[in-house]
């Protein structure tokens, strides 16, 4: 693979994550207003995850090969980025004001996934 036929599948994984991370937004806003999560927002969270997950089930014993794969993967990098800066916001920002105790998590949960990344890079 050249460096120019990484960028198509790239920015297009780059471009849908903005935008369904953009729906998400959106819908956690819902939620606060509203005490309870529409139903979209569920639902678009679960089917995200089943397209991750189906893809890394049914390429496991592959080798990755064409734009599709380069796709998925960045898809799935790019979430697994995405988490771990709501999981810093979270920790450092939205749960200001509260025991440290109640935003340990969070904070757990960003360092544990930053080491996952870190050690995807140096594994493959």
């Amino acid at each position: 693979m050249t460096l120019t036929t990484l960028y198509p599948p790239i920015a297009a994984a780059t471009i849908l994550n903005v935008f369904l991370f953009a729906l998400a937004w959106k819908g956690t806003q819902i939620e606060k207003r509203e005490g309870e999560p529409p139903w979209s927002l569920v639902l678009g969270m679960l089917a995200y995850l089943g397209a991750l997950a189906a893809f890394i089930y049914f390429s496991r014993h592959r080798p990755l090969a064409g734009g599709f794969d380069l796709f998925m993967v960045a898809l799935g990098a790019q979430a697994m980025g995405g988490a771990i800066v709501y999981a810093l916001l979270h920790a450092f920002i939205f749960s200001r004001g509260q025991p440290k105790a109640n935003r340990a998590f969070a904070m757990v949960a960003a360092v544990f996934l930053a080491g996952i990344m870190v050690a995807g890079v140096f594994a493959s």
